[in-house]
């Protein structure tokens, strides 16, 4: 592993200085990390586990390298990653348009036809009900049984993975530049303008405002009521997530950009830091277990930030790493790959297995209640290891 310099907006004394004088610290994972949205007792309900987005699981993953528990043929490319239910149930989108469901021993249940591609992860409500993002401009909401009960469509395409706050409602973002909030039964209770197309998937904090980086970079903050908090302009496109951590009455706010750095932003929208990843960043960060920030990059860096914005560690692995993180209860962190490698890598960030699925992974993993990982690969596959 190699030191990479962080670029400092500014140093890091003065920093402390800024903080301290404004009464805001950077919150860390051994405070208070907020479940929001969490998770009723189910196992991976949302892209990053929970609304905040931070690809903590409180399951236990394999430290050895795992076998081949099951594998499922869906039909179509899976670039979204596999959500679990309370009942085990695994659901994955495909590029055939199609929702599978898929029991804990690997067999369908059901598939779902929607009207265009399936490219973001779909998300399980308490109530068992399936929020499904699409191409045909849709969120769809389906019953347990793949029944639809409501959608709601927007003018653009939907490939932002939605997130369910502490009161049901979901959020999500549409190519038309709007962030929407919906209510469980499908009433929208508004729509935030963005500065660009919305792909990335939202963070939504405990009092129900929202975070997301809209294509062009920009970060925006949005009130529970679907007003302006604040616009922050990021260097380069977003693709990723932004990860919320809450602590108290504080925020921080992490996101990549295109411009292959790490950002650090409070709940005011002032950016913090900036740390150079030494590559382009297209992931979702997550939130390691001492409280750091890690993320992958384009070019199969894994970098661990801590807090203040200084590099912890970087391993170097090999092929793109577009799929945010999952982290376990132990720390043990899961990154799929291009190179079609699921990789586990310990928290101090050494390198402790690595799988050569068929394809490449480019959606997120998922960890079930009995430790079993499920992801997709890029050939149709869904994998569950253990």
């Amino acid at each position: 592993m190699e030191a990479v310099q962080p670029k400092r907006l500014l140093p890091l004394t003065a920093i402390a200085a800024v903080l301290a004088l404004a009464g805001w610290d950077l919150p860390t994972g051994r405070l208070n990390v907020v479940p929001i949205g969490d998770p009723d007792g189910q196992p991976h309900p949302m892209l990053g586990r929970d609304a905040a987005r931070t690809g903590r699981s409180p399951f236990r993953g394999p430290i050895a390298r795992p076998r081949v528990r099951w594998k499922l043929h869906t039909g179509g490319r899976l670039v979204a990653g596999p959500v679990v239910a309370r009942d085990g149930t695994v659901y994955v989108g495909g590029l055939d348009d199609r929702l599978n469901a898929v029991d804990s021993e690997g067999r369908l249940r059901w598939r779902w036809l929607a009207g265009g591609d399936i490219s973001g992860s779909a998300a399980v409500a308490g109530d068992g009900t399936i929020y499904v993002p699409s191409d045909d401009r849709k969120l769809t909401a389906l019953d347990p049984r793949g029944r639809v009960r409501w959608t709601v469509a927007t003018e653009g395409i939907v490939r932002s993975s939605p997130a369910i706050g502490r009161d049901g409602t979901v959020v999500f973002g549409s190519y038309d530049r709007g962030l929407y909030a919906v209510g469980p039964t499908g009433i929208v209770r508004w729509r935030f303008a963005a500065a660009d197309a919305v792909a990335a998937p939202a963070a939504v904090a405990s009092d129900g405002s929202a975070y997301v980086a809209s294509f062009d970079g920009t970060l925006s903050g949005v009130r529970s009521d679907g007003g302006a908090l604040f616009s922050t302009k990021l260097g380069g496109r977003s693709r990723g997530s932004v990860l919320l951590v809450e602590s108290g009455e504080q925020r921080a706010l992490y996101a990549c950009a295109g411009d292959g750095r790490l950002h650090a932003v409070d709940a005011a929208g002032t950016e913090r830091w900036a740390l150079q990843l030494g590559a382009d960043c297209n992931s979702s960060p997550a939130l390691g277990s001492d409280g750091s920030v890690i993320v992958g990059t384009d070019g199969g860096r894994l970098v661990a930030a801590r807090p203040e914005g200084t590099l912890a560690w970087r391993a170097d692995l090999r092929g793109n790493l577009r799929a945010g993180p999952l982290v376990d209860a132990r720390g043990t962190i899961y990154v799929g790959g291009t190179d079609r490698m699921l990789r586990a890598v310990s928290p101090s960030g050494s390198l402790l297995w690595t799988f050569e699925a068929s394809a490449e992974i480019e959606g997120s993993p998922a960890l079930g209640a009995d430790g079993t990982i499920f992801f997709g690969s890029g050939d149709g596959w869904l994998w569950a290891l253990r």
